[in-house]
């Protein structure tokens, strides 16, 4: 069985490879790349609306067969853009829970190569070493993302929180 783990912590605005590596399910290499796309489809904090177009090129630039994404705000939007801007290649699959700000995480997913098989989502990460409560939801971090794949099997990821409140 063939496991493969992201643990990614990503502050860029712009994209990122994390690795192309032969497997022996595929005929070719298989791309992963990890984006953190900012509060998508506005982020209040700068009142700025995402650039949908940008986003779509980067994506068809970045050719990657899992796209780990991060900081999706509007659960519906996301998953349309990608419905009528890729013609069926891709297909996204997002956590229900996104943590203090709603900002959920998940993959978009080369559907000519990956098959979906199961997709779950771990909040324990969310408040570790606390007992898991009704709303941890949108509480605390992010989930742990997980994503089985036929012949891939498991990948998962999470988007760690970028900083922490102190209290002196």
């Amino acid at each position: 069985m063939k496991l493969i783990i992201l643990v990614l912590c990503t502050l860029t605005l712009q994209p990122s490879i994390v690795f192309s590596k032969s497997n022996e399910a595929f005929k070719e290499s298989l791309r992963v790349a990890t984006y953190n796309i900012r509060n998508f489809d506005y982020d209040i904090r700068s009142s700025t609306p995402t650039n949908k177009l940008k986003l779509v090129e980067t994506i068809s630039e970045l050719n990657a067969d899992i796209l780990a994404v991060q900081e999706i705000n509007n659960y519906n939007e996301f998953s349309r853009m990608i419905q009528a801007n890729f013609n069926g290649k891709y297909q996204a699959v997002l956590s229900n829970c996104g943590g203090a700000h709603d900002q959920k995480l998940g993959f978009v997913y080369n559907t000519e190569k990956l098959k979906l098989v199961n997709f779950t989502e771990d909040t324990a990460t969310s408040k570790p070493g606390q007992e898991q409560q009704n709303n941890v939801c949108h509480d605390g971090s992010r989930p742990l993302a997980i994503a089985e794949f036929l012949n891939l099997r498991t990948v998962s990821y999470t988007h760690l929180r970028a900083h922490e409140t102190r209290h002196d």
